[in-house]
């Protein structure tokens, strides 16, 4: 997993700074490599252990 940061934007409702977070995951599939991107601000930071295990128990039909 790659986890980046972004420069400050402008939160749309306080216009307040925030940056940008960004998990990216590569997964190897048995034929593919699938490519999953999770892009948020602070305020929904708290959602990336929820998000890491649904990337973990995904699996290729």
């Amino acid at each position: 997993m790659a986890f980046t940061s972004y420069k400050a934007e402008r939160h749309p409702e306080t216009n307040e700074l925030s940056a940008l977070q960004k998990a990216e995951w590569y997964l190897q599939g048995r034929e593919n490599v699938y490519y999953i991107s999770f892009t948020s601000c602070s305020l929904f930071l708290e959602l990336l252990p929820q998000i890491k295990d649904i990337v973990a128990s995904l699996k290729e039909l």
